[in-house]
């Protein structure tokens, strides 16, 4: 579930779990396990969930608010593509994660809850 990504300015890699949404910048073990099988090698994003090839994907909406029917209508569209709901980066003008819903566009710092799987626990 981990993706190696890239920060476009600073073209540092960071990692991102596309489950759970956390993001690191050290090399997490179970990518470190499949960089060694495959040589020392791996690609940007190998592991992230994106479309069927050919398979137009609605674009974002401003207009559509979190938790409405239109908005959950849009999200579940979405996941019968193949695509995630929020987009997990690290931001190096932020200093932080951000998370881009992929429905509305809205940023945000926090982790959102329907990433947040052990929210519940604390």
């Amino acid at each position: 579930d981990w993706d190696c990504r890239m920060e476009p300015k600073s073209r540092r890699y960071y990692y991102c779990n596309t489950r759970t949404g956390r993001v690191q910048k050290v090399l997490p073990a179970a990518l470190r396990l499949a960089k060694e099988e495959k040589g020392g090698k791996l690609k940007l994003g190998k592991n992230r969930r994106g479309p069927a090839p050919g398979a137009k994907v609605p674009g974002v909406d401003s207009k559509l608010k979190m938790n409405t029917i239109s908005y959950n209508h849009r999200k579940v569209e979405l996941a019968r593509l193949g695509v995630d709901e929020w987009d997990v980066a690290w931001s190096d003008g932020d200093g932080a994660t951000v998370y881009t819903s992929r429905v509305n566009g809205d940023r945000e710092f926090k982790i959102p809850s329907s990433l947040d799987k052990l929210g519940s626990l604390r």
